[in-house]
């Protein structure tokens, strides 16, 4: 599914994304997370985010939160 992250000087910016919600095998902690793969349909570049929001969390809060931590270098 596409989504509308932010807008640019140059345009809007549009990621595909798939969204699933999954749980570790590996360690002790077994809580439901989410795991986000988006990827630039104009040049390829493909991020991973994996999250411990609730499954409530819309796609969307989620995303907007990944974008604006990686503007800021968190």
């Amino acid at each position: 599914m596409e989504y509308h992250i932010k807008d640019t000087t140059k345009g809007p910016v549009v990621w595909r994304v798939r969204a699933t919600r999954f749980v570790l095998h590996a360690g002790a902690d077994r809580t439901e997370k989410w795991l986000l793969i988006a990827k630039n349909p104009l040049d390829g570049e493909v991020k991973y985010f994996l999250s411990n929001a609730p499954a409530s969390m819309p796609v969307e809060s989620l995303l907007t939160v990944a974008f604006t931590r990686l503007e800021s270098g968190a």
